[in-house]
């Protein structure tokens, strides 16, 4: 009688505690002991347990979690910058990113890059067609007006959703209070292939002298650069871009 009841409780804790992890799966949470920044566990499942600032991998590709909106989308970039070489734009008027020619494609070319498991989080990306700079001239580095931040849509995300961040975005993700070094990125530069810190487009244009499609960026030493003409806006080797979107953190 007392082996029986003994084997009873032994069974009955077995079982409540296969049901606790089903229902972590069920709900689409790992368990806790699974759980944390800094890995792939749980970007297949309905929650994303991350915070801003906190880095994941999904595929062989590092991203950060740079913002948060009150509708759980959020807002994340590559920890690494991509497509060195790659110019701004190749004509002398003053564009926008969805109207660059050389910019625009390659953030659709990459876009192949991004895992699945990342694509069903994809949203759309309001506000690429808006800037807070609209006409070419004086440049402010504390530029942080809202037309130059983009927000999350409720579509599915595509190709053209895959963007670059705006200096508004820069300055109120990585301005006030942010020593300029964190704004550093490492990349594969184009013709040594060495990997080291980069330059990286932003999508607001630059200063526009002489009516030129100047484009804008972050340096490698963090700082910031409104001035890339000629050889620079047609195209660096030390030069690329790190690519941002907006996903769903419940799925």
């Amino acid at each position: 009688m007392r082996r029986t009841l003994i084997f009873t409780l032994g069974l009955l804790i077995v079982i409540l505690g296969l049901i606790r992890v089903y229902s972590f799966w069920a709900e689409g949470v790992n368990p806790p002991e699974d759980s944390g920044a800094n890995s792939e566990i749980g970007i297949g499942q309905g929650f994303l347990e991350h915070e801003v600032g906190d880095i994941f991998q999904v595929g062989d590709i590092d991203w950060i979690i740079v913002y948060i909106d009150d509708n759980n989308n959020a807002l994340i970039m590559t920890v690494d910058v991509y497509g060195a070489g790659t110019p701004f734009h190749n004509g002398s008027s003053f564009v926008h990113l969805p109207d660059t020619s050389h910019l625009r494609n390659a953030l659709n070319n990459w876009w192949v890059n991004v895992d699945p498991l990342l694509k069903v989080r994809a949203v759309q990306t309001n506000g690429l067609n808006q800037d807070v700079r609209n006409n070419p001239g004086n440049w402010n580095s504390n530029e942080l007006g809202v037309q130059g931040l983009t927000t999350a849509g409720t579509n599915q995300g595509v190709a053209e959703d895959l963007f670059i961040l705006s200096i508004s975005e820069v300055n109120r993700f990585y301005g006030i209070g942010i020593n300029q070094a964190e704004r550093i990125a490492y990349g594969y530069h184009a013709t040594s292939n060495n990997f080291e810190p980069l330059i990286w487009w932003m999508r607001s244009p630059g200063s526009g002298v002489g009516g030129q499609a100047l484009g804008s960026g972050v340096l490698a030493n963090g700082g910031l650069n409104n001035d890339f003409y000629g050889s620079w806006r047609n195209g660096r080797a030390d030069i690329g871009f790190r690519p941002a979107l907006w996903i769903r953190l419940i799925i």
